[in-house]
């Protein structure tokens, strides 16, 4: 019961094929993206990873990971330009 209702805050759906959300992560080149991206397909769910702004165009869910020293994560995010993207998707 926990996992559905889970899944359907992440979906927004009542009801869904989880093999059917594409979940994005962004790539801002900090973090180990491939553990990540390997958890989310275990999870049932298709995962892809995001190396431009470009990349997140319709996407259903963005994942931005999270890492202890953000100051250089933001740095990142603007050299990257997710941060336009992320304020105005």
């Amino acid at each position: 019961m926990f996992e559905e209702r889970a899944r359907n805050h992440i979906t927004g759906r009542d009801s869904f094929d989880q093999r059917d959300v594409v979940i994005k992560i962004i790539n801002y080149r900090a973090g180990n993206l491939q553990n990540l991206k390997n958890g989310i397909e275990a999870a049932g769910y298709q995962a892809e990873i995001a190396d431009s702004p470009d990349e997140l165009v319709g996407a259903e869910k963005i994942v931005l990971p999270g890492v202890g020293a953000f100051g250089h994560a933001m740095d990142n995010l603007t050299r990257y330009g997710f941060d336009g993207y992320l304020k105005n998707p």
